[in-house]
């Protein structure tokens, strides 16, 4: 289904004010939107939790000799975390959300 006025209207009320959280969501936000401001006039004005960005910055502190993997697969493995149904948008987000979870455990545990 193309994307259209009232598509889009149901995914910004879906998202409500909650930030996004998600893996490089740089190109991912801005595609989105572009077609919001087209459509509806507005961009997402939500709070944004890249978790390639999290990743980056714990590897960082724990081990800064090392450089980290960049890869979202590599990323998973790292930190024990389930590829699941990556093939899949709802996968990765899945996937996407318990990364941000476990890195956000990892610190709470190391402060």
């Amino acid at each position: 289904m193309p994307p259209n006025r009232d598509n889009l209207s149901a995914l910004v009320e879906f998202i409500g004010n909650r930030p996004i959280i998600g893996w490089k969501l740089e190109p991912r936000i801005s595609a989105l939107n572009a077609l919001l401001s087209k459509q509806l006039g507005f961009s997402l004005p939500n709070a944004q939790i890249d978790v390639a960005k999290l990743h980056q910055r714990r590897l960082r502190r724990l081990h800064p000799e090392i450089d980290a993997p960049s890869s979202f697969a590599q990323a998973l493995t790292c930190w024990k975390v389930p590829a699941l149904g990556m093939q899949s948008v709802l996968g990765e987000a899945t996937a996407s959300a318990l990364l941000y979870m476990r890195l956000q455990r990892t610190m709470a545990e190391a402060a």
